[in-house]
């Protein structure tokens, strides 16, 4: 199993500016799972259009104003959420530097997220449900092997993913 991403991107490293002096951009990216399903220069051109197209229509667009209301998340749109609004947050290195969001720092034992939630982090799990997973490992790049941490039970903080610079409470990888 060989995991291959593509990328193609408008407006990052260019002039593609809003009137008010914002930069705009867009890409279109996907996964494979070997080279010969990457896809050919017309899809790739395809691709470029359209995030073109995006990228001219944001350039133009009114800044929108930030709300906060209920939201329904299609299952793609779940995983980012989730992804960054709690995964970089649970890195033990972020509670760390001061420069970084530590929305949970000191926060072990509080409930965090709903109580039917659980959150648990495996990386030796390739798949789930048949659904290939991208970003599997069995040992992590400082030679340690991979194991189940569960950072969130009934919503409640319980560890953070942990590299070898330990913080306070968590001297350990895991």
């Amino acid at each position: 199993f060989v995991l291959t991403e593509f990328k193609v991107q408008v407006g990052e490293g260019t002039e593609a500016r809003a009137p008010d002096g914002l930069s705009v951009d867009s890409y279109r990216s996907g996964q494979v799972q070997n080279a010969s399903a990457l896809p050919d220069e017309k899809s790739l051109s395809a691709l470029v259009a359209d995030a073109a197209q995006e990228v001219g229509a944001l350039k133009e667009a009114p800044m929108a104003i930030p709300e906060v209301a209920p939201a329904l998340i299609d299952g793609e749109s779940t995983g980012v959420f989730f992804h960054e609004a709690l995964g970089h947050r649970l890195e033990g290195l972020r509670q760390r530097e001061k420069s970084e969001l530590q929305t949970f720092k000191g926060k072990v034992g509080q409930r965090i997220i709903p109580a039917f939630l659980n959150l648990v982090s495996d990386p030796a799990l390739k798949e789930f449900k048949g659904t290939m997973l991208s970003g599997h490992y069995f040992y992590d790049s400082e030679g340690i092997p991979s194991r189940r941490v569960t950072l969130v039970e009934k919503g409640i903080l319980k560890n953070y993913l942990m590299s070898r610079r330990p913080i306070e409470g968590f001297l350990n990888s895991n």
